[in-house]
């Protein structure tokens, strides 16, 4: 964070809960939002927030302003209470899944509009691509940083391993090129994990009364 305000002096870090906070830095500034990245966080949210929260939204985004949201698709996902990740079942975990459908009706009453979307994390990227990647770099970095093993047999492994360690990164590099092409090309709302969404929010003479709830009680 440091680095962020020291190379853009009109950053503003704003710390604490979105419904106490920047209602205050928004009313002092006389300002609005023209940008809010909103990834992974709504399928978080109860459903009984769902309407205070977008209406908070709809109050601080300027006319025309963008929200990019990422959720996960309901269609490949299934319902929020038969995943690993469900809010009974993980500490803040999901509590709905979304399809893009039923994305598009709830936004729509609040006045925004997607007006652009993708799906992402498609067959192969899940089942293959992310699960070899991620694997052989967390073991590579417990060998490199384990306070378990001895620092002479962890300095040993750094050194030896640089060549797999290279061979490596290019292998996955080319994947990674295959993986693009393959996201782009096959993905669509019944193979892709994830919708991809950006939503505008469009001009209205619609007064909805500026409320903040506090959204992070269940």
């Amino acid at each position: 964070m440091d680095y962020l305000s020291k190379n853009n002096p009109n950053l503003t870090l704003i710390t604490g809960l979105l419904q106490k906070e920047l209602p205050i830095f928004i009313e002092q500034n006389k300002i609005k939002i023209d940008f809010v990245l909103l990834s992974e966080v709504f399928e978080h949210i109860p459903p009984k927030d769902i309407a205070p929260f977008l209406s908070c939204l709809q109050n601080i985004v300027s006319t025309n302003g963008k929200i990019f949201l990422t959720t996960p698709n309901s269609i490949v996902q299934g319902a929020a209470e038969n995943s690993p990740r469900y809010y009974k079942k993980q500490k803040y975990g999901h509590y709905k899944h979304y399809s893009l459908k039923e994305l598009k009706e709830l936004l729509s009453k609040y006045n925004f509009q997607v007006d652009w979307y993708k799906f992402e994390s498609g067959f192969f990227k899940r089942n293959f691509y992310n699960k070899a990647f991620y694997k052989t770099s967390r073991l590579d970095q417990k060998l490199l940083n384990s306070k378990k093993l001895p620092y002479t047999i962890r300095y040993i492994y750094k050194n030896v391993s640089l060549p797999f360690i290279l061979i490596t990164r290019f292998v996955f590099w080319l994947l990674s090129k295959l993986v693009y092409i393959s996201e782009h090309k096959f993905n669509n709302e019944k193979n892709a994990e994830t919708v991809v969404i950006q939503i505008k929010k469009i001009s209205t003479n619609k007064n909805i009364k500026w409320k903040f709830y506090n959204i992070n009680k269940s």
